[in-house]
């Protein structure tokens, strides 16, 4: 599995283009999407939790 983390600090979540791009990368490398996780890491509680389709960690 890879773990894509994003942290937040000034330019918002993983956004749809940004997490394709990512996949992307993957898929070319040779990994399966199933295998693939994204996480936006906010600098506090006051993040979008629905960001992106991907998981928070406030």
């Amino acid at each position: 599995m890879i773990v894509f983390v994003e942290v937040v600090a000034t330019d918002g979540p993983i956004s749809q283009q940004r997490k394709e791009a990512l996949q992307q990368i993957a898929v070319d490398a040779g990994f399966k999407t199933r295998d693939l996780a994204f996480v936006t890491a906010f600098e506090d509680r006051q993040g979008d939790p629905a960001a992106g389709g991907c998981l928070c960690w406030p």
